[in-house]
């Protein structure tokens, strides 16, 4: 099969040459298999390891929720989104940076993410001693990839042939966000062996943190800042443009990654403490300046072809809500002064799920359906979109909504609406992400009973 550049840009007179991604010889089909593991995961993990916590909720299994709740939350962070990322950066990084994929070392990395994140799953699934070991034994798996995939990206910008920009900062941050990834996850492993799996809460809460916002999320506005402007018609951002927000961002995290390093010496830092709460402040204010100078709050995205232009409003949504994560953690900083009654972790948690569900499953949505070739055909087939293309959106954005209006109006610790409104936003998500599913089936088959070459973009 062929592999194009997947994005059709129309013509740009006021600065040609400008491509959302330029042409690199070399093979780096790999991220399906990255895209397709990760869809498996989560579509088979999360629904079982949600009826067992419905289970263990209504006593029907032995009482081990706290568990089953972090094992969700593993696959969530490694199992969905790190193999995602993982994949596509993999294919996108080394191509901005002007330099041949590293094929080599695709599927290797991803044996070792998608096994450790089963193991640790299922160690903690167990709930039992044994489970513990089987959960540590997934963890250094995974931390073995995790430090794998920063190593190749790294690699990747150290040679690269374009120019320092504002992109290649952000991406070189989230290598050293999977490297610090990496040490938190065998450190997790660790705590948790000895306690069925279990990792303590004032380690899981500020590395799950600094682990969606520092690896997953550097590497998103990495590549929002490179290739988002060119299709709604704008200039790149400078590194000068970006050096503030990223910055700040980056700030809050080591803030965050501070106070778990206190927390471990036994300096009494707890996950509501104010300094955990500057943190989230700062990277608030950080998320909220990197969605207006990095993505498209608003706009056209008059540069896409037709038939790539609806795709846009991923796009859009995604950084909507990324605005509305970050004043959620600026809440959390100010909370009893904005909303009496809501404790600052309502806003927290309503923040955290805003980003990983509305920033980055959507951005994961609209972007593979633009920039992987296997969608490229589908793309410049005249046809109207059918069921399962229009509903991928609607679902994504419902399951955002419905899991931010829970942490809010139930909080954090649960209740009945929380549960009602998180039950909703799981069904949503899943449905969401099951057509997402269909979706990449069927272009896969389209392409493989297609023998014609799929043709190039028109570059900008």
């Amino acid at each position: 099969m062929s592999d194009p550049v997947a994005v059709e840009l129309l013509p740009a007179k006021s600065w040609p040459g400008q491509s959302a991604l330029p042409p690199v010889a070399g093979d780096d089909s790999t991220y399906v298999w990255y895209v397709a593991t990760a869809l498996m995961v989560e579509l088979v993990g999360g629904p079982a390891i949600g009826v067992l916590m419905y289970l263990a909720r209504s006593g029907l299994l032995p009482s081990h929720l706290p568990e089953l709740v972090q094992a969700h939350g593993s696959l969530q962070l490694l199992g969905w989104a790190g193999l995602f990322v993982a994949g596509m950066a993999q294919r996108l990084v080394p191509r901005l940076a002007g330099r041949p994929p590293v094929r080599t070392a695709a599927l290797p990395l991803l044996v070792l993410l998608a096994g450790g994140a089963v193991l640790r799953a299922v160690g903690q699934a167990v709930g039992t001693a044994p489970g513990g070991t089987v959960a540590l034994a997934g963890s250094l798996l995974s931390a073995a990839g995790i430090i794998g995939v920063a190593v190749v990206l790294a690699a990747s910008l150290r040679k690269r042939h374009s120019p320092m920009a504002g992109w290649v900062v952000l991406a070189w941050s989230g290598c050293a966000w999977w490297g610090v990834w990496a040490i938190l996850e065998a450190w997790g492993g660790v705590l948790g062996a000895s306690n069925a799996g279990l990792v303590p809460a004032w380690f899981d809460e500020p590395a799950v943190l600094v682990v969606t916002l520092g690896g997953i999320g550097s590497f998103i506005w990495a590549i929002q800042s490179r290739m988002v402007p060119i299709f709604f018609g704008r200039k790149q951002p400078t590194l000068g443009a970006l050096a503030g927000p990223a910055v700040i961002y980056n700030l809050g995290l080591l803030v965050i990654l501070v106070t778990l390093v206190m927390a471990a010496a036994g300096r009494g830092v707890g996950p509501d403490g104010s300094i955990v709460s500057a943190g989230l402040g700062l990277v608030g204010v950080g998320v909220i300046w990197l969605a207006a100078a990095a993505g498209a709050v608003t706009g056209a995205p008059h540069r896409l072809r037709a038939a790539s232009r609806p795709l846009a409003r991923f796009v859009v949504s995604a950084d909507r809500w990324a605005v509305v994560a970050g004043v959620m953690w600026i809440a959390a900083l100010t909370g009893p002064l904005i909303y009496q009654g809501a404790p600052r972790r309502n806003f927290a948690d309503a923040a955290l799920h805003a980003y990983g569900t509305g920033v980055i499953t959507m951005l994961i949505a609209g972007m593979v359906q633009m920039v992987a070739p296997v969608f490229a055909r589908a793309r410049i087939e005249a046809r109207p979109p059918g069921l399962m293309e229009r509903s991928v959106w609607p679902l994504l954005w419902g399951a955002t909504a419905a899991r931010v209006a829970g942490a809010l109006a139930g909080g954090y610790a649960g209740g009945h609406a929380f549960t009602v409104l998180a039950a909703l936003s799981g069904v949503l998500g899943w449905a969401g992400l099951a057509a997402l599913a269909g979706l990449l089936v069927a272009a896969w088959r389209r392409n493989l009973r297609t023998d014609a070459p799929v043709p190039g973009p028109t570059s900008g």
